[in-house]
């Protein structure tokens, strides 16, 4: 690339700092003074209703869940209902497998997890709901293995790789709502993540 070509990047990376651009990825918003940054508000996550077979799936998403929201300095974790601001809570409404491939004597290789769930934030005090999704299609392919222990852990990976990718979804949107209460950040919607792998009913 030549050097003349860099210049309008090289702008747009000044006004974004300018702006008090904000990447949720590294937790904080980077270019606001202390007395500009949002104050962190105290969120509760509840165990989400898990109305499938697949035990423990709720607690992988949970476990997924606190590990991204520590991320943020802009999010206190509370373990009473009581002291939070926020409250997220979600159901695991539905999980089926299709075949996807078969081999020559018809017998599947390969299958895909339909994964159906909705999830919500409210505001403590007055009980209003933030923002929810009340359907969220998540699919995700994983082999049969020659017998059903690896096939078994196959499937617990591709369950972890959902809950992995629902977690970083609403960490996402949770850091954009907070975040959103000060001007100066750029707004990015939120809406947009939802429809990476994944589908709004």
């Amino acid at each position: 690339m030549k050097i003349s070509n860099l210049f309008p990047i090289v702008l747009l990376l000044f006004a974004m700092a300018g702006c008090g651009y904000s990447n949720p990825y590294n937790g904080d918003m980077p270019g606001l003074s202390d007395d500009q940054r949002p104050e962190a508000a105290p969120i509760y996550v509840g165990m989400w209703k898990n109305n499938t077979s697949e035990l423990g799936f709720q607690s992988l998403i949970y476990q997924e869940l606190i590990e991204w929201l520590k991320k943020s300095k802009m999010v206190i974790l509370v373990q009473d209902r009581r002291q939070a601001q926020y409250i997220l809570d979600g159901s695991i409404r539905s999980i089926r497998f299709e075949g996807l491939s078969y081999d020559e004597y018809d017998n599947a290789i390969e299958l895909r997890s339909v994964t159906r769930l909705s999830y919500e934030l409210r505001d403590r005090e007055s009980g209003a709901i933030v923002w929810q999704q009340p359907g969220l299609v998540r699919r995700n392919n994983f082999r049969v293995g020659n017998d059903s222990v690896i096939t078994s852990d196959n499937k617990r990976k591709a369950l972890a790789n959902i809950a992995r990718d629902i977690a970083q979804v609403i960490y996402t949107r949770i850091f954009y709502t907070i975040s959103d209460q000060h001007k100066s950040v750029i707004w990015t919607n939120p809406d947009q993540f939802e429809h990476l792998n994944m589908e709004v009913e």
